[in-house]
């Protein structure tokens, strides 16, 4: 069976290769494999920082998860689990979603514009290889139907 271009997303990652639709120096954007919306260009750097954030807040969830049984979108909370963003990446937009002792989704943008990241942590590797255009757009494509309510990490 052929692979689906998100399995080569996900192979092409675990390869080392770039996941950003459309990233480049030109600036131009390109439209998303699974939709009809447009996905800003990114650079390689941008892309690699907010990847980055993502697991580093991953990792703060489990952390959290782990003293007291249930996940976490307070900022003060994953801080103490050990989150700290990345040097240089302030600008970055990080939301934090939420399923009780469930699950969590959490979306990263490269800047409050986007585009978007989502980290599912029903997904096996967490990480979707995809780029979204909007952050409605990685909201919905979470796994967890329950996870609705996504607050700002500071």
């Amino acid at each position: 069976m052929a692979a689906t271009g998100w399995r080569r997303a996900l192979l092409a990652s675990a390869l080392g290769g770039a996941l950003l639709a459309g990233c480049g120096s030109s600036g131009s954007a390109t439209k998303s494999s699974s939709s009809t919306e447009v996905t800003p260009a990114i650079s390689a750097e941008d892309g690699a920082n907010t990847r980055a954030n993502l697991r580093t807040l991953a990792t703060g969830e489990e952390t959290y998860f782990t003293d007291h049984a249930t996940y976490t979108s307070d900022s003060a909370a994953l801080a103490r689990s050990g989150f700290k963003r990345a040097p240089g990446t302030d600008t970055e937009s990080l939301l934090a979603g939420v399923d009780g002792a469930k699950g969590y989704c959490l979306i990263g943008g490269v800047s409050a514009a986007g585009p978007w990241f989502l980290y599912d942590s029903k997904i096996r590797g967490g990480l979707i290889p995809q780029l979204f255009g909007q952050q409605s757009a990685a909201e919905a494509t979470c796994s967890d139907p329950n996870v609705t309510d996504y607050q700002l990490i500071d």
